[in-house]
């Protein structure tokens, strides 16, 4: 009777494990934009981090996307863009979680 048990006890710590860990697990994006650095009026190397919250819909897709952190508003636009653009794979996310995603803006070319 206490192999029965122990057989159980050590059944139901493995499942819960593999269900821990599936919740656990980031979410995987099967589709990932890269913002795009907005024009530059002329001779301004601006750099910028946007750090953005959002839900993850049952779809794959973001969704309550919000700005947590802009250290210029004028890498807002382009941010929000590309979140919206993401898609991720069904089954590697929670739909009640909130995720964060920070994009780094470099200028591209530098001003002589």
């Amino acid at each position: 009777m206490r192999k029965v048990i122990r057989t159980m006890n050590r059944y139901l710590i493995a499942v819960f494990l593999v269900f821990v860990t599936f919740h656990l697990a980031a979410q995987e994006a099967i589709e990932e934009v890269e913002p795009r650095y907005p024009m530059p009026p002329i001779c301004k190397d601006d750099s910028g981090v946007v750090r953005l919250s959002f839900n993850i819909s049952s779809e794959g897709t973001p969704e309550n996307i919000e700005i947590v952190e802009a250290t210029s508003l004028r890498f807002v636009r382009s941010s929000i863009k590309a979140m919206e653009a993401h898609k991720f794979k069904v089954g590697t996310f929670s739909t009640d979680m909130q995720y964060f995603k920070e994009f780094n803006f470099e200028p591209e070319h530098t001003c002589n």
